[in-house]
């Protein structure tokens, strides 16, 4: 397993995994526009060879509530490889 920063060549791979995760579709056309959204995101991936099998959105923003700064996280991975964690607990 290797743990590396998305390119944009991989986001493709991170909206499949976003849309299962989630479960929504969607359409072809919308992809690019979606991958634009996303190129500023610090997006890392976890790799099995070639599969893409859990990743990691850091959206930047700037808040601060109470003297304190903030960011949004996203995380997902497929059912089958989260179900290999729950098995070795």
């Amino acid at each position: 397993m290797e743990i590396r920063k998305m390119t944009e060549q991989d986001l493709t791979y991170s909206l499949k995994l976003s849309m299962y995760a989630f479960q929504y579709e969607l359409p072809d056309s919308d992809i690019p526009a979606r991958i634009d959204k996303i190129k500023h995101h610090d997006v890392f991936g976890i790799w099995d060879g070639t599969q893409l099998t859990a990743k990691l959105n850091i959206i930047p923003f700037k808040v601060i509530i109470q003297n304190r700064s903030g960011a949004w996280v996203e995380l997902q991975a497929w059912r089958p490889i989260r179900n290999i964690g729950e098995e070795a607990m």
